[in-house]
């Protein structure tokens, strides 16, 4: 796997992150060799199969997709001597369950209690108490409310 090494500093991969790379490399090689799978013909239900194996010998879906992304390396690197080599991990990424946690929530009569304390003295603070209102009564998040453009809204229609 030297050269494999060599196709990943050339990527310019730091040099921990090749040896991962190429553990990570080796453990699916291995696999495929106890399934008795060439790596040319490995297919995306083959990587499937692995990918449970990890999950049931007690991978967390980070470390998994951290394994998947060494093997799409691989598989890359494979396609670089055969340029008619599959790569059945391209698009093979697992989604992990994102639990957020919300904390210190405003109740609705609070919110609307610090819209109307807000005062407006000029077109700055204007426009700030028209941005409060989007938050408050209309519920957007800040990155919609970074993509606003000044078109967006229609105030005479209120819209």
């Amino acid at each position: 796997m030297n050269t494999f090494e060599t196709y990943l500093h050339e990527k310019g991969f730091a040099s921990a992150t090749i040896y991962q790379h190429w553990r990570y490399c080796g453990q699916f090689l291995e696999w495929l060799e106890t399934q008795q799978i060439n790596p040319s013909d490995c297919s995306y239900n083959d990587l499937l199969s692995w990918v449970d194996r990890l999950k049931q010998s007690g991978d967390n879906i980070k470390l998994v997709n951290r394994k998947l992304l060494s093997v799409r390396h691989c598989f890359s690197f494979f396609q670089l001597k055969n340029k008619e080599a599959a790569n059945p991990a391209a698009g093979l990424y697992l989604k992990s369950s994102r639990k957020r946690l919300v904390s210190g929530t405003i109740s609705f009569d609070r919110l609307e209690q610090l819209y109307q304390s807000y005062q407006i003295t000029d077109a700055r603070t204007l426009r700030n108490k028209v941005i409060l209102s989007l938050l408050v009564y209309q519920g957007i998040t800040t990155d919609e409310l970074h993509r606003m453009d000044p078109g967006h809204v229609k105030l005479r229609e209120g819209k």
